[in-house]
């Protein structure tokens, strides 16, 4: 299974989150929802252009009370697969810091392992 690998203390940063010769840098789709209906975004936000203006794969979530649009690879990010839980164990067990498993914040359907080595709120 393929998981995107962040740390808390780079947030933002492009630098390797942890020293693994499993870890490839990689484009990913950034996943844009806002929480307006289509005509509410047209008027209150006239000036970033119609909605349907940029992106791609235009669809509504939350029983329509959300939209959401697709830039394909706009966003760079660590990622990592392991095979076997095992694999998935034995990387835990290098790194230092406890884990966080979440999906991705530009895009949720994407699963994300976060080296929590600092605080952050």
């Amino acid at each position: 299974m393929k998981f995107m690998i962040t740390r808390t203390s780079n947030y933002g940063d492009e630098e390797r989150p942890c020293d693994d010769s499993r870890l490839t840098f990689e484009k990913y789709d950034y996943v844009e929802v806002r929480t307006c209906t289509e005509d509410e975004f047209n008027k209150r936000f006239s000036h970033e252009g119609a909605w349907r203006s940029k992106g791609i794969k235009h669809t509504t979530c939350n029983n329509g009370m959300y939209i959401q649009r697709t830039f394909p690879k706009k966003m760079n990010g660590w990622f990592i697969e392991f095979d076997t839980l095992e694999e998935f164990i034995e990387f835990k067990k290098k790194i230092a810091y406890e884990l966080v498993v979440r999906n991705g914040l530009f895009n949720r359907n994407i699963l994300c392992i976060e080296i929590y080595d600092t605080y952050r709120e």
